[in-house]
């Protein structure tokens, strides 16, 4: 099974690019068929969140604002023509971004400027229903 990791797989397109892929046919599988229905989900005339599904860590202890800062800016890099598409087409709407650092849910408003502004924090072992999950996914059976 192959996946692609989309928010490197956006680098390569640009805000009009992404529009234009919205009327192109694409084969189910193809890194272009998962752009595409990335950028159908952008045109929900809604307010969106979307949840980065990985767990950022660095290899040195950074200062926790110090390390926020670097993955905002390289969130800001690799979303920002997504966020240029979002803004020209939607631009009524807002659009949100969480990810996971040091056990907190970081939860990010893309701004008007492209800027990714931290608007909440939440330590995620204070949810029961995380911990449990947690719980069950680290769970090591040794029968």
């Amino acid at each position: 099974m192959t996946v692609t990791r989309l928010f490197a797989s956006l680098r390569d397109y640009d805000c009009e690019s992404l529009h234009s892929c919205l009327t192109e046919k694409y084969e189910y599988g193809t890194i272009e068929f998962d752009v595409q229905t990335y950028v159908k989900l952008l045109t929900f005339k809604k307010n969106l969140f979307f949840f980065f599904p990985y767990k950022f860590s660095f290899n040195t202890r950074y200062n926790f604002k110090y390390a926020l800062d670097s993955i905002r800016i390289a969130l800001e890099k690799d979303f920002r023509e997504s966020n240029l598409f979002r803004e020209k087409y939607y631009a009524e709407y807002d659009t949100f971004l969480a990810y996971i650092y040091e056990d907190n849910l970081i939860i990010s408003k893309f701004e008007k400027d492209g800027k990714l502004q931290m608007i909440d924090c939440i330590y995620l072992f204070k949810s029961q229903t995380y911990s449990k999950l947690y719980e069950y996914t680290w769970q090591i059976s040794y029968t």
